[in-house]
């Protein structure tokens, strides 16, 4: 299924709100609308943040395969990735010790979908 230029919108909307609710004002959040793969993997959104800037750019992609592209669902995507811009300080971190890029990515993963299920359970209501 592709995402439209609507549900882009939305998106960015969801994203802000998300983002004003975890306090990220001092971050800077650019927003695309294009397919972001990464090592040959497709995802529905990416973010890539880097803390000492403060900067971060989140991908909406154009094509969700095996998924319908609902109001929740896109609040639950935009809840994800403001979620890695919130622990870029964490990954920053990580990568200044001795383990491996796999690791920290499946400890991070881990972590950002436990908080997102809690979080989007307690406050989706919240985001319009």
């Amino acid at each position: 299924m592709r995402t439209s230029a609507k549900d882009f919108e939305k998106f960015k909307r969801y994203c802000a709100e998300w983002a004003a609710l975890f306090g990220l004002s001092d971050w800077n959040i650019d927003y695309a609308h294009k397919n972001k793969n990464i090592d040959g993997n497709e995802y529905y959104a990416v973010c890539q943040a880097g803390h000492g800037k403060r900067h971060a750019w989140i991908f909406l992609s154009t094509e969700w395969r095996g998924v319908d592209i609902t109001e929740q669902k896109l609040k639950t995507v935009a809840l994800h990735e403001i979620i890695h811009v919130l622990i870029a300080a964490l990954e920053d971190a990580a990568f200044e010790r001795f383990v491996s890029r796999e690791e920290f990515e499946s400890a991070r993963e881990e972590v950002t979908v436990r908080l997102e299920n809690v979080i989007f359970k307690l406050a989706a209501d919240r985001v319009k």
